[in-house]
């Protein structure tokens, strides 16, 4: 049967002025099917054509091309159920092909998610972190109730990979083993609510027992349970830190507090206490906050020649990298957006303006599917 396939220029936003490469080129494709025969070459000339496959088909074979591809609903149902058929590579470029379509509308959350429950038994980090990128837009876009459907797609989509891989490492695992039980067990413990993984990691955190794939979850499962005299634990084990990779540690985890006053008490510190190489990568992480981050920004906005004049030139873009972040008021994006390019920095503005445009690119996602993702989140979990 033939396939229709049709190309158009990608871009994250609208065009300024006439391209100076067209709008329609010579693509070489590579098409397998994964029903079996060889696979075959063609070239897209046209804006669409059809060519001759059977079955279930990638259209990107063994991920060599140089170019996004987005397939309908149900092509991609079908691919999601034999996802273990597509070698590393596609499954790789398969994923962020589809969130980069999410990010310009021509694809929805419900997509990636199905190409998600596909992912069960693949110890690929690169095609689980698109899922959890997505999952953390998701987190900022929905309301309360939402986050309740969002904690059960979490659960749905993780607990899997967790049964499998547990908190110990098997005798030989692969390091991409490693990373992703890290990343299981941060999904399920903060945006999953899984209160088995909360438990192990305070058990833990308690007892020190902070170090390796684990140390970053288990402090930010911890930090987001919001505990009285966590935040002092982590200032007193930053001073004592016999690394410098525990004293980072350390000194981030007020971020992963869901409590705003602890987020902006660590914020303040950040122009007192805290050595000024480290304050901006600092205040950028703080800024990451939900709960927060937007009254964070408003604050910084009105100290920010103090900010300028304390903190190294070159670490000024740092402070603002998270407003990327900020998906749930259009006004808010508004004045982040005049903000900055009113007071540009002066090294990395190029910087900050792709900050700003992926700023608005979210907002976008999140203007689209804010009244059907907690729906989608649902049908994840059912």
């Amino acid at each position: 049967k033939g396939d229709t396939i049709s190309q158009e220029p990608f871009a994250y936003a609208e065009p300024t002025g006439t391209s100076a490469i067209g709008s329609s080129w010579k693509v070489p494709l590579l098409l397998r099917s994964l029903d079996g025969g060889p696979t075959t070459r063609h070239l897209l000339e046209e804006s669409t054509t059809s060519v001759p496959m059977d079955g279930v088909a990638v259209v990107n074979a063994r991920g060599y091309g140089f170019y996004r591809t987005a397939y309908a609903a149900d092509q991609l149902a079908q691919i999601a159920s034999r996802l273990g058929e597509l070698d590393e590579l596609e499954r790789a470029v398969l994923f962020t092909d589809t969130w980069a379509s999410i990010l310009v509308g021509k694809s929805d959350f419900a997509d990636l998610l199905t190409l998600a429950k596909g992912l069960e038994n693949l110890d690929e980090p690169a095609a689980w972190d698109v899922v959890a990128k997505a999952l953390s837009l998701a987190n900022r876009i929905v309301d309360d109730a939402g986050r309740d459907a969002l904690a059960g797609a979490v659960q749905a989509l993780w607990s899997p990979v967790f049964a499998r891989l547990g908190w110990m490492p098997a005798r030989g695992e692969s390091t991409q083993a490693a990373e992703l039980r890290a990343l299981a067990i941060r999904q399920l413990g903060t945006l999953g609510r899984n209160e088995a993984i909360i438990a192990e990691a305070v058990t833990r955190f308690d007892a020190g027992d902070v170090s390796g794939d684990l140390a970053d979850p288990i402090v930010a499962i911890t930090m987001d349970q919001n505990r009285p005299g966590d935040v002092a634990t982590c200032d007193q084990r930053r001073k004592e830190a016999a690394t410098p990779q525990d004293e980072q540690r350390y000194l981030f985890a007020p971020a992963y507090s869901s409590d705003p006053a602890v987020v902006l008490e660590a914020y303040e510190r950040a122009f007192s206490e805290v050595r000024t190489q480290d304050a901006p990568y600092l205040i950028g992480a703080l800024m990451r906050s939900r709960v927060a981050g937007p009254q964070l920004w408003r604050s910084l906005s009105e100290r920010w020649s103090d900010a300028i004049e304390r903190f190294p030139d070159a670490a000024h873009v740092a402070m603002i990298a998270s407003v990327m972040t900020f998906v749930a008021d259009l006004q808010l994006a508004g004045d982040v957006r005049r903000f900055h390019e009113d007071h540009p920095v002066t090294m990395g503005q190029q910087t900050v303006a792709q900050v700003l445009d992926l700023m608005d690119l979210h907002v976008a996602v999140a203007q689209r599917t804010r009244s059907t993702l907690e729906v989608t989140l649902r049908a994840v979990a059912s």
